[in-house]
């Protein structure tokens, strides 16, 4: 091949690419001292400056931002609009309703002590929905208005198969949790510990209050306490139930139960003291009636 020609060629396809990186314009990001310069069309300057950067303009979409205002990656504000009635723009999301103090979040439902003895809940505006149980463990499609419940001052509970709004006992508990003498007391789901059921709300149980409502406690002792925490069926009437002899006793010394099937409570006893980390999993010795343990859990630090 003639050397001259390679030579020509290549002179040629340099001229070519730096036409096309020339008309390309610069890239984002880099420094510029005109908006013709850069691939965008846009070089930002700032007001007294000779030089900038060229940048690309992001839309709402392109930030993947559902409300508020947001910088458009050129100095220039957006407007994306808000989340419609009821909701709060957060870090420009819409992550939840906002009904009067509470914060319902998608996929979530507001705190309250009916999450004891209701499920299948569902959430519609601020409208909470869900199957609730009374204390025939008949369960009730049951609606509340989550608005009028202001969260500072209410808990929303079962009431015998009725969600109802009702001021709120839990003191320096967290919501859901009752104040009770030093403890904030809880029931827990059926066959939990209460080393479960306090760990699950960032708090320890207390064994010697755990023994005081069970193995070292009376009857009365047990029914006061769930007075408290199922107030609509008070007053409660308790009875010792002993399960010594049966299973593994670290797993059943339960103490004091409720069962939402049955109209009474009962102070389970075996052969060592009520324990914390006791949940009546045992297979051979559960009770029926989807017992719930009274717990209780350390006050939280101030």
């Amino acid at each position: 091949m003639n050397k001259a020609f390679v030579i020509v060629s290549l002179g040629i396809a340099l001229m070519i690419g730096s036409g096309a990186s020339a008309l390309a314009g610069k890239r984002d990001g880099t420094s510029c001292r005109n908006s013709k310069s850069c691939s965008s069309k846009i070089c930002q300057i700032p007001p007294g400056q000779k030089a900038g950067t060229c940048c690309v303009r992001q839309d709402c979409a392109a930030q993947a931002a559902q409300c508020g205002v947001v910088d458009d990656g050129c100095a220039a504000q957006i407007d994306c609009g808000s989340c419609g009635p009821n909701f709060d723009c957060v870090s420009n999301t819409c992550p939840g309703t906002m009904c009067g103090g509470w914060p319902v979040i998608s996929g979530a439902y507001p705190d309250g002590s009916y999450k004891n003895s209701c499920d299948s809940c569902s959430v519609e505006n601020c409208f909470l929905s869900c199957t609730c149980y009374d204390f025939s463990s008949q369960g009730h499609l049951t609606t509340v208005d989550v608005a009028d419940c202001p969260a500072a001052t209410s808990d929303i509970s079962n009431e015998n198969g009725v969600l109802t709004c009702k001021p709120d006992s839990s003191g320096p508990c967290p919501s859901g949790m009752v104040i009770s003498g030093d403890h904030c007391w809880t029931l827990s789901d059926a066959y939990q510990s209460c080393t479960e059921a306090c760990t699950a709300k960032s708090l320890t149980c207390d064994e010697t209050a755990v023994q005081a409502v069970g193995s070292s406690g009376t009857n009365a002792d047990c029914s006061d306490i769930i007075d408290v925490l199922v107030p609509s069926g008070a007053p409660w009437t308790a009875d010792a139930y002993d399960l010594t002899g049966c299973g593994d006793p670290e797993r059943n010394s339960i103490g004091c139960v409720i069962q939402p099937s049955f109209p009474f409570v009962k102070r389970v006893l075996h052969s060592i003291a009520t324990t914390c980390n006791a949940d009546n999993g045992d297979a051979g010795c559960l009770l029926g009636g989807l017992p719930q343990r009274a717990c209780p859990c350390s006050v939280p630090a101030p």
